[in-house]
């Protein structure tokens, strides 16, 4: 999750030995400028250039039962960022009145009767296992049967370096443990590691986990896949992303988004240089990798996707969708974040989409089709603000690119934050959400339109990384963290008003933070770009029961806390 904000989404702060230094990063992306206002439902831009096949290398197998907790011992801290200092960070620049949306602020609210509800991974377990402390979290979240613990559901949760294993009501089953052991990488900071994801495939009753890797010298990358099988045994695959002979390169695909369909797992990253500081950023490349040679255990075959633009914008972060059931094709959604020459756009009201198709070809050999991008008129969304705690210090809500995406029923589902005007308060950090109804014209045109989109905001508060779903009975929820000068950092969710959305109640808090968020390597009091927080949170459907799952960053109980970065994640699974 490096940083967007000087262009790498530099992720996870690390706390620890000498790794490698970093400097800002303007973004130059080869584009047409377009405008702002600019009102086309289509775009003529080349998706990508040629696709690119090849196989994941099956490195290594194992099995759960047979990971072992690393000897940690004390953090060591040192004041050392991936996300290094922001300085180049484009100024959020203000907007009009007339621009910025205007709402009516929700009700904050007790708690509703949740199904499950207890604290994950927090930065003490990175230094208890790993000795070494990050920030944000990068939240991943997954569950369903497993039998090898017995057949019972389970919840699997990596974050950041670490990650658990537990029962649905928040028994540690196993953990936590270092990342790198799931990955079968080196111990971490030999290989880092960033952005761990995971998703549950009922259709093949396997765990698919996914995670980015580069070297310390920065000669290499790659994205290693995990797939946890019913009985415990783990295959490791490897699809080098280094891209020696681009711009700037040897680059990663920077903040891998996982999607998966009935065919393929889909990973979504942005290309960058490793090596930093650097003038280049060189787009959205996706990879889709057979999901049924995968669950065999065989080397899997892949098809890249490099450099993608949409409306002549290189696109930062394109959202693979999360599809559950039947699809004709695999979508991919995102917002736009950057202008032509790389820089933070204080708003737009477009979203962009395309389509994957012929999915099964993969599997074969044969490349499937991706579509022209389709752009659709939505409602405005600006750049976020900074998020105040009661110590005076900002949290950093990053920009507002596209989160989470889900497919169900016929229907994308996808929020990103947003600042919104309260009515009778001020202008805070809310929720943008959307409903989009997409279809095909042949493959190589996506026709989409806007079902339902509208905004969740509330007085006096700031709402961060909303996640979405629809779950049992078509019951549409978002979680999220929030925090305000007299509520500390809390995980919280809203539930849509009906099956076919058109708005959401009140906020309901299902933890409350204990202290303030403080780090000792981002937080710089008040001041911008503030302390880093995110970068995401996740949800995902219950495959038994279709109810909603969600992870999402807080503070803690004191007994769960590190001084030197003291956030935790909080797991709920919320009854429609």
């Amino acid at each position: 999750m490096i940083g967007r904000q000087s262009a790498w989404r530099a992720g996870s702060v690390l706390l620890a030995a000498s790794f490698i230094t970093l400097g800002t990063l303007p973004i130059v992306a080869h584009a047409t400028v377009v405008g702002r206002d600019a009102g086309s439902n289509s775009s003529k831009s080349s998706a990508s250039s040629s696709a690119i096949q090849g196989q994941a290398v099956l490195v290594g197998t194992g099995n759960i039962a047979s990971l072992a907790p690393a000897a940690g011992g004390s953090a060591k801290p040192m004041n050392m960022s991936r996300r290094a200092n922001l300085g180049g960070k484009p100024a959020r620049n203000p907007v009009s009145a007339a621009v910025m949306p205007a709402i009516t602020g929700a009700a904050l609210s007790g708690n509703r009767t949740l199904l499950h509800n207890f604290d994950g991974v927090s930065d003490l377990d990175n230094a208890n296992t790993t000795g070494y402390i990050l920030a944000p979290p990068d939240q991943g979240l997954c569950v369903g049967r497993a039998a090898f613990e017995g057949g019972q559901e389970v919840v699997l949760e990596p974050v950041n370096i670490s990650f658990a294993l537990y029962s649905t009501s928040g028994t540690e089953l196993l953990g936590p443990l270092a990342l790198s052991f799931l990955y079968q990488e080196p111990n971490f900071p030999t290989e880092f590691i960033s952005d761990p994801r995971c998703q549950y495939d009922k259709a093949t009753g396997d765990f698919f986990f996914t995670i980015l890797a580069f070297n310390p010298n920065g000669s290499e990358s790659h994205l290693d896949i995990t797939v946890l099988h019913q009985d415990g045994s783990l295959d490791t695959y490897r699809i080098d992303t280094t891209d020696a002979t681009g711009r700037g390169c040897p680059c990663f695909a920077d903040q891998p988004l996982l999607g998966i369909d009935s065919q393929n797992l889909y990973i979504s990253g942005n290309e960058f240089p490793i090596s930093q500081p650097s003038p280049y950023f060189n787009g959205a490349e996706i990879f889709a990798i057979s999901k049924s040679q995968l669950a065999a255990s065989v080397a899997a075959n892949y098809v890249e996707f490099p450099h993608i633009s949409d409306g002549g914008i290189l696109i930062e972060t394109l959202q693979p969708a999360i599809t559950n059931g039947s699809a004709p094709a695999e979508y991919f959604l995102h917002s736009f974040t950057v202008d032509a020459f790389g820089n933070n756009s204080s708003f737009d009201h477009r979203l962009g989409i395309f389509a994957l198709t012929h999915q099964s070809a993969v599997t074969g050999g044969g490349t499937p089709t991706l579509s022209n991008p389709t752009i659709l008129n939505s409602e405005t969304y600006v750049q976020p603000n900074l998020a105040p705690e009661p110590n005076g210090y900002v949290l950093n809500p990053d920009d507002d690119r596209m989160q989470q995406v889900q497919y169900v029923n016929g229907n994308l589902y996808a929020a990103l934050s947003t600042a919104v005007s309260i009515k009778n308060d001020a202008t805070r950090t809310g929720i943008a959400w959307f409903q989009i109804r997409p279809s095909l014209k042949g493959s190589l045109t996506v026709n989409a339109s806007i079902a339902h989109q509208g905004y969740v905001g509330a007085a006096g508060t700031y709402l961060l990384y909303p996640a979405i779903a629809q779950g049992h009975n078509g019951i549409v929820e978002i979680g999220f963290s929030l925090s305000s000068t007299t509520r500390t950092p809390s995980a919280a969710y809203v539930t849509g008003t009906g099956s076919d959305v058109t708005g959401f109640g009140p906020i309901y808090v299902v933890a409350t933070g204990t202290g303030s968020y403080v780090d000792t390597f981002t937080c710089n009091g008040s001041a911008p770009p503030g302390c880093r927080w995110g970068d995401y949170s996740w949800a995902t459907i219950d495959p038994l029961t279709d109810e909603l799952w969600f992870g999402a960053e807080y503070t803690p109980p004191l007994s769960r806390q590190i001084s030197n970065a003291n956030w935790g994640t909080r797991i709920f699974e919320v009854k429609a």
